[in-house]
């Protein structure tokens, strides 16, 4: 018997013509059905899989305030299984501290939250403005360095843009302070970056 593999010709004849019963057409038709969702349901996840979206967050030296938001941002997007679709870097605007360890302030506050984070501090340059989708900026002064920078193709936005508490006011730079300060930054990166990576996914995720 020769059969034709053929979804948009569901009905089948033998050598003497003789056609199927119309449960053999239904389930024929449904097979095609099954198959076509599948076929879209791969194309689907191999899209989401392909999508990288990139985050740079910067401040001043890049010893305390961004590399906290970088470790803060990769521990929540590993906990919500979105690593592979979010990737985290920080920088700073100025070269103080290129090369330098992440402040011990910072790594102790992140340690009592249970994330432990290791960290080399950057200058932002030009090949970043290319390289990452989003530039978060902690304060007006960092956004306006970048801003100066044109990134025309990137997203460029204050990181309390996505404070439910203060959307207009800047990340505090704790580094003249005491430990206390440290950890009113962790709070309100915590619930900034709750913000933003709900804002990531509905926008590139949904």
């Amino acid at each position: 018997m020769a059969l034709k593999n053929n979804c948009s010709s569901p009905v089948i004849h033998n050598k003497k013509t003789k056609r199927k019963s119309t449960q053999e057409v239904i389930s024929i038709l449904f097979a095609c059905r099954v198959t076509k969702i599948k076929l879209i349901n791969k194309v689907v996840s191999f899209k989401l899989k392909e999508i990288m979206v990139k985050v740079l967050f910067v401040c001043l030296g890049n010893i305390c305030r961004s590399p906290m938001a970088q470790a803060i941002f990769e521990h929540q997007i590993k906990g919500g299984q979105l690593d592979d679709h979010f990737k985290a870097q920080s920088a700073g605007t100025a070269g103080y501290h290129i090369g330098a360890p992440t402040d011990p302030r910072t790594l102790s506050t992140l340690k009592s939250h249970g994330i432990l984070f290791e960290h080399q501090a950057l200058q932002v340059n030009t090949s970043d403005i290319d390289t990452y989708d989003y530039l978060i900026a902690m304060d007006h002064q960092n956004f306006v360095h970048l801003q100066k920078m044109n990134p025309v193709g990137s997203v460029l936005i204050k990181m309390r843009n996505f404070d439910p508490l203060d959307k207009n006011s800047d990340v505090p730079d704790p580094y003249y302070g005491q430990n206390d300060g440290f950890e009113g930054v962790f709070e309100i990166l915590n619930r900034s970056i709750k913000g933003l990576i709900l804002e990531l996914k509905q926008k590139h995720l949904s």
